[in-house]
């Protein structure tokens, strides 16, 4: 299930249906420098309600299902703390949420989110490739991936980022515009400009700025 952009805040999903129990979520939060954030959400079935069929995008990766709940306290933490733009606490809660869970993906991401942003773009580097490495369906982690090479003009380099980025989510619009226009760089105008189209096929929200 996918939602239209919304702003920094915390948040709880209620789900309801035909075939399912209604469900409501703990409460969790959404950092303004997070691309995209996911909440795996287990929702019980009806009694006599058939077993869904299972599919591809349904898949979710095995290491974001052992989080343990120490180790999401401080990513979360670590949220707060990049919302509010406190780098050090920030990083400090994301290296302990690692410390906690080695193979957390999300916090290598977030973490090299923070190292960008502190002017260490080395570190960030490593800690984007250290999340991809962990989790090939980072989106995030190779979305950062992708505008990094874009902005060093390394643009087919940028392009396969931006295309694993694409696999995972083929509905963002930053990661269409980036790879559009890295495609226009190179040539590529027949790609460059599908590209684009699917841009603005798109859904925008009335006042969106694009």
């Amino acid at each position: 299930m996918e939602f239209p952009p919304v702003v920094p805040g915390n948040y709880r999903l209620k789900l309801r249906g035909e075939e399912i129990e209604d469900t409501t979520t703990d409460v969790f939060s959404v950092s303004e420098r997070e691309g995209t954030h996911y909440e795996v959400v287990r929702v019980p079935l009806k009694p006599g309600a058939p077993e869904p069929q299972k599919t591809a995008a349904a898949a979710i990766s095995s290491t974001e299902l052992r989080i343990p709940p120490k180790a999401k306290k401080e990513f979360d933490r670590g949220n707060d703390a990049l919302t509010r733009k406190e780098w050090e606490e920030a990083r400090k809660r994301f290296e302990t949420a690692i410390h906690f869970y080695p193979q957390y993906a999300a916090a290598y991401n977030n973490l090299g989110v923070v190292y960008m942003s502190s002017g260490n773009p080395q570190l960030g580097r490593d800690a984007f490739q250290k999340a991809v490495t962990l989790d090939g369906g980072s989106a995030g982690a190779y979305l950062n991936l992708g505008r990094m090479a874009y902005s060093e003009r390394e643009y087919a380099q940028s392009e396969v980022f931006l295309n694993k980025s694409l696999a995972v989510e083929p509905t963002n619009a930053e990661a269409l515009t980036l790879i559009s226009n890295a495609q226009l760089l190179m040539g590529k105008l027949d790609e460059a400009i599908a590209s684009a189209q699917k841009v603005h096929t798109l859904p925008h929200k009335q006042g969106d700025r694009r």
